[in-house]
């Protein structure tokens, strides 16, 4: 009879910040604390005042969005997310 024990691993999202304090594009790499636009692993935070901007073509999914000091302007694309967390006001549309 042979038993086996193995050991599960369950991976931890990542904070990725927004590191940019003027408005970006959101999937560009540098623009990031871990130098790669958060991917569905990642929290993506915006803290610093900064805004990041989703363009047409831009189809982002993340695994947590956090939006304390900041703003995320859509001018196109999408954002898909499990968890969205807003202390600064979200606004949609107009």
């Amino acid at each position: 009879m042979v038993f086996t024990c193995a050991a599960i691993h369950t991976a931890r999202a990542a904070d990725d910040l927004w590191s940019v304090t003027g408005p970006a594009s959101w999937i560009v790499d540098t623009n990031w604390s871990l130098g790669t636009a958060p991917t569905t692993a990642d929290r993506a935070i915006i803290s610093n005042g900064g805004s990041a901007t989703l363009a047409s073509g831009d189809a982002i999914t993340i695994d947590k969005f956090r939006l304390v000091n900041g703003s995320l302007a859509m001018t196109g694309g999408s954002l898909a997310t499990t968890t969205l967390t807003d202390n600064d006001g979200l606004k949609i549309g107009d």
